[in-house]
């Protein structure tokens, strides 16, 4: 999300997050459509801040990336990036290696 300032238009930098979330993911946009039960070219079109939103919109988007409408309207703060990675990837792993992750970070920590 570099370069993305308070300057933008609010369509610009609320599309832009949602690319981002999707992107960090590893999604395609009928990937996220199909998630949030919206359709992919008004999902293309709220990225590239062509199209608004309204709230019930904004619900599913959020529903559909798996976080909190506060969390999808976080452009304007840091967010911490590696910890949703790090949940994101252990979303994924198996119950084997998520314990082994969890002796790593042990490791790390201690």
């Amino acid at each position: 999300m570099a370069g993305m300032t308070t300057k933008q238009p609010l369509t610009q930098r609320f599309g832009s997050r949602v690319r981002h979330l999707r992107k960090q993911r590893g999604w395609s946009i009928q990937k996220l459509a199909e998630r949030s039960g919206l359709n992919s070219n008004f999902i293309q079109k709220l990225e590239t801040g062509v199209q608004s939103v309204s709230l019930p919109y904004v619900e599913k988007l959020a529903a559909g990336l798996d976080i909190t409408v506060q969390e999808l309207f976080a452009f304007d703060e840091p967010v911490p990036e590696a910890r949703k990675r790090l949940k994101v990837l252990v979303d994924k792993a198996s119950e084997a290696e998520v314990l082994k992750l969890a002796k790593i970070l042990e490791a790390i920590l201690h």
